[in-house]
């Protein structure tokens, strides 16, 4: 930590024997007009919690080890929630005051049992939910001493003589190939300073690969952090259904934002795609300086890459924010039982076991009959202006205020584009949307309610109709609400015969049925 500051001269007896790591101290040689770095250690700063967020989700990973986080007992929870909200996990630092190793994983992708936990590492066996196979994993994160290392090769080779597999000296444990960066570690000094190493690994055994198939690990460029991360994933890659285009609402922050989506619309394509641009500079800046990684002009252009990510942290938390609230792309449907009652594993067997289920509640279309006209007839009736008035089309002004009134995150379709988006692009698109909404109006079907109103209405005049008891000074037959109905009646065979003769004329109108799961019947 020293070497971030300017160079190191010495240290005192009391931080080299770590006796008070709080109130560590070193002597280090500044120039008297430098500026001294502001990085908070760790996974503490609100940044990095973000980007490992960030990583999770982007590579859709479900099982995954955090190392050298430096976060304190009291504020784990915290973090955590930040990083991977609703995720199971763990840390060692009952064992270590800095909370070394954290393990964390989807519980509704796999199990982890703890085995074992010191200092140095967490021993765990994984069980994948979905195929119902167990591989062990040990986290390991050492100290900087040789002697201090001891004990954790010792526990090592203890766990593999007890798993029946032998370790290191006789061969059987190996360095997992690997691809990406060669050098996994940097302090991100200056330039002049910059040190690189490898020192991080992943390492398997013969009966992992037999039982799993051919793993690799990508060491990928570290971003914000000073290692890289390392991505294990097997040769046979679970199945993964597409995921649907979604708008983010940063994108409107670009600068050519609106110069694409007026080159797009004008050439009636409905789809764009766009990228954190800041991000990938500073990835490609990396993965170019792990090449060179002697280059001085490609250390100073890695950091002004990463002052300009900084400044695009605002962009970035409003992305984040928005991903959150679409809580269905961590909740995945493992099993469904179908209508014959069988058990469905298989993705696309879950998927008609639901098309099944909504087809059977829902029904299908069939013909209908016109409006009887006896029915329209009855009761009150409007005049020509106010007929005029209600099948008017709204107005371009009254589509902007409806579509301007909804909060930013919100989408106003299936299709992924968010109101955010149709507001800031509004002078581009505001004729196609008017259009559309003047389309859908057109087909609505907005009799419906109007023909069981007055349906209702009548039955209180036939002979056969008796009120309910405690309704009959109201004068009161049903209450409609927006998504409920209650009829109310004599409890006789003549007065619900009524209302289910009413039901039978409304659906050969509509084409509309009753939901029998739904109603219920009380005396």
């Amino acid at each position: 930590m020293a070497s971030l500051v300017g160079k190191f001269v010495r240290i005192d007896e009391v931080t080299i024997g770590k006796t008070l790591l709080g109130f560590a101290r070193a002597l280090v040689e500044v120039e008297i007009d430098q500026k001294f770095p502001t990085r908070i250690m760790g996974l503490n700063s609100y940044n990095k919690q973000k980007d490992v967020k960030w990583f999770l989700y982007q590579h859709d990973v479900f099982l995954f080890g955090l190392l050298e986080t430096r976060v304190k007992s009291q504020s784990k929870s915290r973090v955590a929630d930040n990083v991977c909200s609703n995720w199971e996990f763990v840390t060692n630092i009952d064992y270590h005051h800095g909370g070394r190793i954290w393990l964390l994983w989807k519980a509704n992708m796999v199990s982890v049992d703890i085995l074992e936990m010191t200092a140095q590492y967490i021993h765990t066996k994984v069980k994948d939910k979905i195929n119902g196979r167990c591989f062990y994993a040990t986290f390991v994160y050492g100290f900087n001493k040789i002697e201090e290392r001891v004990p954790l090769w010792n526990d090592l080779i203890r766990i593999q003589v007890q798993d029946l597999v032998l370790f290191w000296g006789i061969s059987i444990m190996f360095y997992l190939k690997s691809y990406g960066a060669f050098f996994t570690w940097s302090y991100k000094q200056p330039s002049a300073t910059r040190v690189f190493s490898r020192i991080d690994r992943a390492l398997v055994n013969h009966c992992w690969l037999n039982d799993w198939g051919d793993f690799s690990a990508h060491f990928n460029p570290e971003g914000e952090f000073d290692h890289c991360p390392c991505l294990i994933s097997a040769g046979v890659q679970r199945a993964v259904k597409k995921k649907y285009f979604k708008f983010f609402n940063m994108w409107c922050r670009a600068p050519e934002f609106f110069q694409i989506v007026q080159q797009q619309w004008d050439a009636q394509i409905y789809g764009i795609t766009m990228f954190n641009a800041s991000y990938k500079i500073m990835i490609d800046v990396q993965i170019q300086l792990h090449g060179d990684p002697y280059n001085c002009n490609l250390m100073d252009k890695e950091k002004q890459t990463r002052d300009t990510y900084h400044l695009l942290a605002v962009s970035k938390e409003e992305f984040l924010r928005q991903k959150s609230k679409k809580k269905q792309m961590h909740n995945k449907v493992l099993q469904k039982q179908n209508g014959a009652g069988v058990d469905c594993n298989d993705p696309e067997e879950i998927l008609d076991a639901f098309v099944d289920y909504y087809q059977e509640l829902l029904g299908s279309s069939s013909a209908t009959i016109d409006v009887l006209k006896h029915i329209v007839d009855f009761g009150s009736k409007i005049n020509s202006s106010s007929w005029v008035e209600m099948c008017r089309g709204p107005s371009e002004e009254e589509i902007k205020d409806t579509v301007f009134g909804i909060s930013d995150e919100k989408s106003v379709g299936p299709d992924g584009y968010t109101s955010k988006f149709f507001k800031s692009c509004w002078d581009i698109i505001k004729h196609d949307i008017c259009a559309a909404f003047s389309l859908f109006l057109h087909w609505i079907k907005w009799l419906d309610p109007w023909i069981f109103q007055r349906l209702l209405e009548n039955v209180a005049e036939l002979p056969a109709f008796s009120y309910h008891p405690l309704c009959k000074k109201l004068m009161l037959t049903h209450l409609m609400f927006a998504d409920d109905l209650l009829l109310f009646s004599k409890g006789d065979v003549k007065s619900v015969t009524i209302f289910m003769e009413i039901f039978i004329v409304f659906s050969a109108t509509t084409g509309l049925s009753i939901s029998s799961e739904k109603s219920y019947i009380y005396e």
